[in-house]
């Protein structure tokens, strides 16, 4: 009997587990403790610092999504300098093929091809065409997007003067439906703490 009651896995109902104190365990127990804390607060500060340093500080930023006026710019661009093109290809042709061979004409309200001409300068024409609506697209589309940044009003101006600057010519109208569209958003973009 004497060797049961030493063998006690379970203290009597009167009694709570901490209360209970088995010095053969006891030690060894709080030694597991202490290290399992120690052990879980290293990795938990090794882990910190592994993000820390892993993660370069402007990463974690917030970063602004890039203002839709710039990629409307850039279609813009694209846009006339694939008119531009056409427009050049069209005046080697002009000079290069006698009149009997260019006699078609298209444009956006007619098109009167010539069967006899050139293909070369049917193609010229008809792409002039096609090409100065695509800018004109591009020009009015625009108008059609409100910045979301004080840069991309600037660089909005500053296509529209190089542009001009180039005394090449904006749709109908496009000036004032330009300012009025600056108009309604500069005061929304120069509030304290609006972004940059």
């Amino acid at each position: 009997m004497t060797q049961a009651d030493t063998r006690l896995s379970t203290p009597p109902l009167s009694t709570s587990l901490s209360n209970v104190a088995n010095p053969a365990t006891d030690s060894v127990d709080t030694a597991r403790r202490r290290f399992l804390s120690q052990a879980a607060i290293v990795t938990a500060g090794s882990a910190a610092l592994a993000a820390t340093i892993a993660v370069p500080a402007s990463a974690t930023a917030v970063v602004p999504a890039p203002d839709p006026i710039l990629e409307a710019i850039e279609a813009h661009k694209a846009a006339h300098t694939e008119f531009v093109s056409w427009v050049d290809r069209h005046c080697k042709l002009e000079k290069e093929l006698p009149s009997e061979r260019r006699q078609t004409h298209i444009t956006a309200w007619e098109e009167a091809i010539v069967k006899t001409d050139d293909p070369r300068w049917i193609e010229a024409e008809r792409e002039v065409s096609l090409s100065s609506d695509a800018k004109n697209d591009a020009a009015l589309d625009l108008l059609e997007v409100s910045p979301t940044t004080r840069a991309g009003v600037l660089a909005l101006l500053d296509h529209v003067a190089a542009y001009d600057k180039g005394r090449v010519s904006w749709p109908d109208d496009w000036h004032p439906t330009l300012l009025k569209t600056l108009a309604d958003t500069l005061p929304l973009l120069w509030q304290e703490g609006s972004a940059a």
